[in-house]
């Protein structure tokens, strides 16, 4: 790229001082840029052309000719760096600016949205943080989440509303008192890399999954798994299961290529989807149309997701704008002109963050009368008065039921009661969460408590679960529910680590075989209205105190045709398009 080379040369100018007139030879010149005059010429009409400098030479050897930079370096840096970003060239865009990760951020924020080019649709994104390995066998958060449905598909897909249809099977159907579930798959179905799709794929992946920890729990029902034909394989469980389709359109389900569960990870990842990973760094994921996706085709060609750390956020600031980002996905449209407003979308998750009591007998835990005074004396608007939190700025919205359509729960009231000297939290570490452990322990504090805190990573929290080495009576995290609400739903109830290790071994009896009743008496559609009972009990027996739901908003303008937000928060990515300049 021409520009970025005459860059190098214009450095070399900027002694002489940037948009002030300078009088100087050709000869001074070329020894500035340490070339011949010859070629000093050269550049110094070539920068002209572009109109980076004034050049009015004066004939005659010695004679001094008029020089003016119309750039500072840096405002020349930036201006070239877009260039190479509207390329998308963002390696050489790095380059230019100096391997400034801070600068480059804050260009691509101007350049986000969707451009044509070459008569394809390419995305500019945004995102606060990294994002960690695309697989659906590990524990992932709720934009990992979102990118595992672009890139993965299932043998089926369920809505918020219950109802099952197909993926890449076509067809299923149960026998023996719905403990056999055969399902017919797609034919021609391939991998992102071109490797086949078939029955022998399907049942060697769920057999191994079967044995993999994270789904032990789930797929404790499922006996046996085989390939009866090249396109269909069946399951067969241990007791009836009427919603299994249902369980399998989970995005922990996606069909991937079996290697891919080994600990020697193949990057980039292989999925099944609409959208395939071209390259996944700490700082970008390229993502591009997958061509031979069996179904209606992503409409836009290429995706580039930046990492660009949102500096509004820190330790001591919690007047981050929510109206900027989407899930901290940041949408703009800067390069195309509109007279329209921008359209703001609005939705209330379906899940929330919660206080879980851990009533595990092996680790102290409180008893009911202090779990009761407890749930009044920490309820959420205490929380928020205590931090001294707006959560409008926030974008949070008070809960009284783990999911904002259920019944609110009526509180409680009970006298003051003796608390233990000590009480110690266990904090899923993300931001939110962080401000409310900080006010439960300054709450606590004022009761005479000490209060120990322990902030885990998602990974680590759910891994400590698992191993029954979470020890703390408290237990402060959050609930995501996918699109697949009514499934998501009892799979959190379900095999939930941080649920499931916090309960007493009577109440998980009771509690564990409740759900066992509803998957083998009900199909998925009426999961929801089962699942509220069982919330509710929750709640008045002072196992968990909901706290939040979450606003998501998704901002962008007119000319993006046919977006919606998705429940994680992010546009659909899929849909997306926008009207090609002529």
């Amino acid at each position: 790229m021409l520009k970025v080379k005459l860059l190098r040369y214009y450095k070399r100018l900027i002694p002489y001082g940037s948009l002030q007139n300078c009088w100087i030879t050709l000869s001074d010149i070329a020894d500035t840029l340490c070339t011949t005059i010859r070629h000093a010429r050269n550049l110094i009409n070539q920068m002209r052309d572009i109109g980076w400098i004034d050049w009015h030479p004066n004939t005659g050897r010695g004679h001094r000719s008029l020089l003016f930079l119309n750039y500072d370096l840096s405002q020349l840096e930036e201006l070239i760096a877009l260039e190479c970003i509207e390329q998308g060239l963002y390696d050489k865009a790095l380059a230019v600016l100096e391997e400034n990760q801070c600068r480059l951020g804050t260009l691509l924020k101007t350049t986000t949205g969707a451009t044509y080019k070459e008569g394809q649709l390419c995305l500019r994104l945004t995102y606060y943080r990294p994002f960690s390995a695309l697989l659906p066998h590990t524990p992932q958060k709720n934009s990992e989440r979102f990118l595992l449905r672009q890139i993965y598909s299932c043998l089926t897909q369920c809505d918020e509303k219950g109802v099952i249809s197909s993926q890449l099977s076509h067809h299923w159907i149960s026998e023996d008192n719905d403990q056999q579930w055969s399902f017919y798959l797609r034919p021609d179905l391939t991998f992102h890399n071109g490797e086949v799709i078939n029955a022998d794929v399907v049942s060697n992946l769920f057999t191994q999954l079967k044995s993999h920890p994270d789904y032990k729990i789930e797929l404790e029902h499922l006996k046996e798994i085989s390939a009866v034909q090249p396109l269909c394989v069946k399951f067969t469980l241990s007791e009836p299961d009427l919603s299994f389709p249902g369980l399998l359109s989970d995005i922990k389900y996606a069909i991937q290529p079996p290697e891919q569960l080994s600990a020697n990870l193949r990057h980039p990842v292989i999925g099944s989807g609409f959208f395939q990973v071209k390259e996944h760094t700490e700082n970008t994921l390229y993502l591009s149309a997958f061509r031979d996706f069996y179904g209606s085709r992503a409409l836009p060609e290429k995706i580039a997701i930046w990492h660009v750390a949102d500096e509004t956020v820190s330790a001591n600031n919690t007047s981050q704008s929510h109206q900027s980002y989407v899930g901290k996905v940041q949408l703009k449209l800067d390069n195309h002109t509109s007279n329209a407003a921008n359209k703001e979308h609005v939705r209330l998750e379906y899940g929330c963050q919660y206080l879980l009591f851990n009533l595990n007998q092996a680790f102290s835990p409180l008893t009911s009368e202090q779990r009761q005074w407890l749930s009044t004396y920490l309820a959420p608007e205490n929380i928020i008065q205590e931090q001294h939190l707006d959560i409008s700025i926030l974008g949070t919205v008070i809960a009284r039921n783990l999911l904002h359509s259920w019944q609110a729960v009526p509180k409680i009231f009970s006298p003051k009661i003796t608390l233990p000297e000590t009480i110690k939290i266990a904090v899923y570490d993300q931001r939110d969460l962080r401000y409310y452990a900080e006010a439960i322990t300054r709450l606590l504090e004022k009761q005479n408590v000490c209060c120990v805190v322990h902030y885990y990573s998602l990974v680590d929290i759910q891994h400590r679960a698992r191993i029954n080495r979470l020890s703390e009576q408290i237990i402060l995290t959050s609930v995501n529910i996918d699109d697949n609400r009514p499934i998501s739903l009892f799979r959190w109830f379900y095999a939930d680590p941080l649920f499931r290790i916090s309960l007493s071994n009577s109440k998980s009896q009771f509690f564990f075989n409740n759900l066992r009743l509803i998957r083998k008496t009900n199909t998925i559609d009426h999961y929801d209205i089962k699942l509220e009972k069982l919330a509710c009990q929750m709640i008045n027996n002072f196992w968990i105190i909901p706290l939040f739901h979450h606003l998501q908003v998704v901002l962008f303008q007119d000319e993006i045709q046919g977006v919606s937000i998705s429940n994680w928060g992010w546009p659909e990515l899929k849909d997306i398009w926008i009207t090609e300049k002529s």
